[in-house]
């Protein structure tokens, strides 16, 4: 019934002053006009009330009036447009049943907490107070194994559920890569098994060596390895204990791993984690990486704005630039490059020309809301499943990813999930959303999960982060249209 649903439409506009209506209940997107927007508003008053005002009021052929309202009035019919008012909750055999049927499954095991860098802007230092702080806790073979164990019973099931996906074991901490040893008894310890296991790390790149580049790719591991683009702006934050910059140590340990896969002819995908703030120059950045490409070829990089809510990183920036502001692109800032780089990318995407791949990475989002899934979507949003991962810390608590390792655990190794934790954090997440984001509509563009609402002990909504979100998400749709009305193919893949 219409009277338990309500009314869910974005509309936006083109450089050409088009209009779009985009739906955020299925994430379709359909030309705009008054008329259209007229009979999705009121819809509920009736057929005849439609046609007549379409006819009187918009001087529409009764004919094309009544094609317009049937094409609208079939969508309704089928669920667009209109969201449901429900507020629904799950109890614990659904948040099991959800965990259990889903399509991605990925244990991460924290090795370390330990980590011999002092990253400006990590998440474990004083200015993230949310967040646990750095220790010496490393995990034991004990722990690992038994993690393993559960993950594999856990799999299974799935697989019974379904999945195809093979299983993914991740490396992380701290630095994994302190717990080397451990690693290989892990890997060890999985071939065990008749699972084509795919393995994951996450990493400074700082230890890497001969011995661990070679291991690491006989066993064909996915290597993230973070690097913050040229020296300059790599080393004003990732830096060692003595504050001693990691630039010159990782670019050739990068060169060695190139090296030694070249040599075994094998070409694991390799990604590099770039962060960047308000006084990085991109510019610089994306010269960087586009000549690092042509050295070693190909790979992936995932651009990550350093996170601006819940710290004092950026005071802490606004007190440096006093003392050493020769480490701050002031006049070449985040804001004007981004902005310059993203002209350069739009122009060649109207113009169907080729453009760098690095720019693609950088702005992604053009290509995620062209190709973005359309459906309905389940009840958590883009938030997983509580269980599609776990993150196992060094004493075999369990958390629900390696963002959120000491808030919320979900249960331990040893007694396996405890699914009424899983139900606790779902219906907190569920309660947070319906009470902030009912009213949102581009809520389902947004990438909100359990993480953005965490405080020290319990969930909150954050103001800040949602207002950036509908800001970005509205410009990108203006942006990403106008192009496509002059080139179909952009933004591909």
């Amino acid at each position: 019934m219409m009277s338990k649903r309500k009314l869910s439409i974005f509309e936006f506009e083109t450089k050409n002053k088009n209009r779009y209506i985009f739906d955020n209940v299925t994430g379709l997107i359909i030309p705009s006009s008054n008329e259209d927007k007229f009979i999705i508003e009121n819809i509920t008053m009736g057929e005849q009330y439609i046609l007549n005002n379409l006819v009187t009021r918009f001087f529409l052929d009764e004919t094309i009036a009544k094609n317009k309202y049937n094409y609208i009035k079939t969508l309704v019919d089928n669920g667009y447009f209109y969201m449901s008012k429900e507020e629904k909750y799950l109890s614990v055999e659904e948040c099991r049943e959800m965990t259990l049927k889903s399509g991605v499954f990925q244990l991460i095991l924290i090795i370390t907490e330990s980590c011999n860098l002092r990253c400006k802007y990590c998440i474990y230092n004083e200015h993230y107070p949310y967040y646990r702080t750095y220790s010496n806790k490393n995990m034991n073979f004990e722990v690992a194994k038994r993690a393993i164990d559960l993950y594999f019973e856990l799999y299974q099931k799935k697989k019974e559920n379904g999945l195809k996906r093979p299983p993914m074991i991740s490396f992380y901490g701290g630095e994994p890569l302190i717990g080397y040893k451990l690693i290989k008894e892990i890997v060890n310890y999985c071939k065990k098994f008749d699972y084509d296991v795919q393995f994951y790390i996450t990493t400074n790149g700082t230890l890497l060596n001969n011995d661990i580049i070679e291991f690491l790719v006989d066993n064909s591991f996915n290597i993230a390895i973070s690097l913050d683009g040229n020296k300059a702006n790599h080393n004003r934050n990732r830096v060692y204990i003595d504050g001693k910059g990691t630039f010159d140590t990782i670019v050739e340990n990068i060169y060695l791993l190139d090296k030694i896969r070249k040599e075994r002819g094998l070409r694991q995908p390799l990604t590099f984690i770039c962060c960047y703030d308000d006084f990085t120059d991109m510019k610089n950045v994306i010269e960087f990486f586009e000549t690092l490409r042509k050295s070693i070829g190909d790979f992936n990089i995932v651009f990550n704005e350093v996170y601006r809510y819940d710290t004092t990183y950026y005071d802490y920036c606004k007190y440096s630039i006093k003392n050493d502001y020769k480490f701050y692109s002031l006049s070449n800032n985040a804001i004007k490059t981004l902005q310059e780089l993203q002209d350069v990318y739009i122009k060649a995407q109207e113009e169907n020309k080729e453009v760098s791949l690095t720019l693609k990475f950088l702005f992604q989002i053009f290509s995620l809301l062209k190709f973005r899934y359309q459906g309905f979507m389940g009840i958590l949003g883009n938030a997983c499943a509580p269980g599609d991962k776990i993150a196992v810390d060094p004493e075999g608590n369990i958390f629900i990813c390696e963002k959120a390792v000491q808030k919320f655990d979900i249960g331990n190794v040893m007694e396996g999930i405890k699914w009424d934790k899983v139900q606790n954090i779902v219906n907190k997440f569920l309660e947070i959303r319906y009470e902030n984001c009912a009213d949102c509509n581009i809520s389902r563009l947004c990438e909100v999960c359990y993480v953005h609402f965490m405080s020290s002990d319990n969930f909150r909504f954050n103001s800040g982060f949602c207002n950036d979100k509908k800001r970005r998400i509205n410009k990108a749709l203006s942006i990403l249209y106008s192009v496509l009305e002059n080139n179909p193919y952009a933004f591909e893949y």
